[in-house]
């Protein structure tokens, strides 16, 4: 089914090849990038929070409460709650974290123009996400903006914020951040993966996303547009 794809060079912004790239698709847990790039902006990393049980969100891939054990209270950073948001894509860590720095959900929605993400559809009910849509040049325009802020680029690279990386597992290179969304709506799997690779001594981004019934077919279709995009850079290196 469909299957977007867009690569560009991160550093000059330059789109090298794309298909699909402004098709709204269900984002998933990609907008935890965005998340992690708001709050990191203005946090001490080095603050340590105390939190409790009742602020967990017990649902999905959750890392934070295994953390408490038998215990009712945990302390944990703002740098660690961040890494459990991207690299193991914890939703109590994400809800903790979103009710710190954006108590008022709807306060995203309006940092997501400063950003250029135009085309992006984000929403909150009560605090709860309503819609959440993005297209793949929204993607780009936030690892843009990530890249130009030297505190947010030398966070996602030092901390070497590797999530699942469909998109790039089968290649040669050398990955210096990525993240997966993914979520299941009437039948239909919807896989987004994003990032930034190195090659031939230059920083590129990739993303992709797929649709399918079957899971394993919405991989294996953006691993597939992992390898175009690769070829592709090969072509322009040579």
């Amino acid at each position: 089914m469909t299957r977007g794809y867009l690569l560009a060079n991160i550093d000059s912004q330059d789109i090298l090849l794309s298909h699909y790239a402004d098709t709204l698709f269900e984002a998933a847990s990609l907008t935890k990038t965005l998340y992690a790039a708001l709050i990191a902006e203005t946090a001490d990393f080095s603050q340590i929070l105390t939190i409790s049980k009742d602020q967990l969100a017990g649902y999905g891939t959750d890392v934070l409460p295994k953390l408490f054990m038998h215990k009712d209270t945990h302390e944990i950073s703002v740098e660690s709650l961040l890494n459990l948001m991207l690299i193991y894509s914890c939703n109590s860590s994400t809800k903790v974290l979103l009710d710190i720095f954006f108590p008022e959900r709807h306060k995203i929605t309006q940092e997501i123009g400063r950003i250029g993400m135009k085309s992006a559809h984000i929403s909150f009910i009560d605090n709860k996400i309503n819609e959440n849509k993005l297209t793949l040049r929204d993607c780009f325009m936030l690892y843009q903006y990530i890249w130009t802020n030297k505190k947010l680029k030398d966070f996602f690279i030092g901390k070497n914020s590797i999530n699942i990386f469909y998109l790039f597992d089968q290649l040669p290179t050398s990955l210096v951040t990525s993240k997966t969304g993914m979520t299941k709506e009437e039948g239909i799997y919807t896989v987004g993966n994003t990032g930034i690779l190195v090659h031939e001594d230059s920083f590129y981004f990739m993303a992709g996303f797929a649709e399918d019934q079957h899971i394993q077919n919405a991989v294996i279709n953006l691993r597939s547009a992992g390898k175009l995009m690769y070829e592709h850079l090969n072509k322009l290196n040579t």
